[in-house]
């Protein structure tokens, strides 16, 4: 890190866990008290400010999935939550002319292991974050959004409630089996704490989570939500929707996936020709829909083509 100055901190912090005893994911959590957990912090960064304070971060996460994080000395606790904060110094960014400094980029790395007061780890997980080669904002809060945006710490709250056994956090690991970078660390909670289903949603999402779309058919109309919210995530993504996915929605049918389609349909219009296989198998879809609104797009298409060969 050469002359930078390094800061190592370490706090301890007290969690209280709470646990619902809901059945269901559609009612509203009862979060009685019923555990204690210490957060064991240990934060580094090479900026002369010192490391981001993760730990308020963390706070304000786990309270929305039903863990308080609290000051103060407690005494018994039922497990300990190890995180390991690192802020490594990177490369230096600089304005358009290419002559002014933006600062230097940071690397993030997050750690956290959960240990019960026998030594069993119930949870690990890592999620690192560095900006790109392109930022529109200073390099170190660009790392922070890369940070936030990736999926495990999306999901980060409810992976630690629902290994202390936190029932309604269980819909929400469901619903990260979906996200590729997450699909490890919730199926191994999962797993690991027998979780079954409760309801035909739950039983949906956990359907998407594993890709299996016979599931999601035979569920019917409860699974359409969970595969449309999928569908258009990875209308997102450099690599486009799954065609499974196209097509397992195209046989539920109904007016929100008619709707999905000309969204995205309506999205590749001026770029028609680059996403040409995509853009025919909306049309193909819509049409089995009676969908007429993507005819356009089609003769837009047939008109391209007669021009080339002209």
């Amino acid at each position: 890190m050469g002359n930078a100055r390094r800061f190592v901190n370490r706090t301890v912090l007290i969690l209280l866990g709470f646990c619902t005893g809901t059945a269901s994911a559609q009612e509203s959590p009862a979060v009685p008290l019923e555990r204690k957990i210490r957060l064991d912090l240990r934060s580094e960064s090479w900026r002369p400010e010192g490391p981001f304070a993760i730990s308020k971060e963390l706070a304000a996460k786990l309270a929305e999935a039903g863990v308080r994080v609290v000051g103060g000395k407690i005494g018994k606790v039922d497990a300990t939550l190890d995180v390991s904060w690192t802020e490594t110094k990177g490369k230096e960014y600089k304005d358009l002319s290419g002559t002014d400094s933006l600062g230097f980029g940071s690397s993030l790395a997050l750690h956290l292991s959960l240990v019960d007061a026998k030594e069993n780890e119930l949870l690990s997980l890592s999620v690192e974050a560095e900006p790109g080669d392109f930022i529109q904002k200073a390099p170190f809060d660009a790392s922070l959004d890369i940070l936030r945006d990736h999926a495990v710490y999306r999901h980060l709250e409810h992976f630690v409630a629902a290994a202390l056994g936190v029932r309604s956090a269980f819909p929400k690991v469901l619903a990260a089996l979906s996200w590729p970078d997450a699909h490890e660390v919730a199926d191994k909670l999962l797993k690991a704490s027998g979780y079954q289903p409760r309801t035909k949603g739950e039983e949906a999402l956990l359907a998407v989570g594993h890709e299996d779309w016979d599931a999601c058919l035979r569920l019917g109309d409860v699974a359409r939500d969970p595969l449309l919210e999928l569908f258009e995530r990875q209308t997102r993504l450099p690599g486009g929707y799954d065609e499974k996915v196209l097509q397992t929605l195209l046989a539920l049918g109904g007016p929100k996936v008619k709707e999905a389609f000309l969204r995205e349909l309506a999205g590749k219009k001026d770029n028609v020709e680059v996403q040409l296989d995509e853009v025919l198998a909306l049309i193909a879809a819509l049409s089995k829909l009676g969908e007429t609104q993507a005819i356009p797009v089609l003769e837009q298409l047939t008109q391209n083509d007669a021009e080339d060969v002209a």
